[in-house]
């Protein structure tokens, strides 16, 4: 499992369960193509009523299809 966060909270990702953390913004397309790197899949959970959650989506559906 590896985890995206914008945040620096890389240990508190692992205690639950994240074996890698990618630190980035889901809206750059370079952190996203880092994240991908080697997924098979991707469960994408946005953070509600964000003012770019639309676009965020999109742009993380658009890097999972392009890795």
């Amino acid at each position: 499992v590896r985890a995206l966060d914008i945040s620096e909270k890389a240990t508190e990702l692992k205690s639950l369960g994240a074996t890698e953390v990618v630190i980035g913004d889901s809206l750059d397309r370079a952190t996203l193509k880092k994240a991908m790197e080697g997924v098979r899949a991707v469960i994408h959970v946005g953070p509600p009523f964000h003012p770019k959650e639309t676009e965020m989506g999109q742009t993380i559906i658009d890097a999972a299809g392009a890795a």
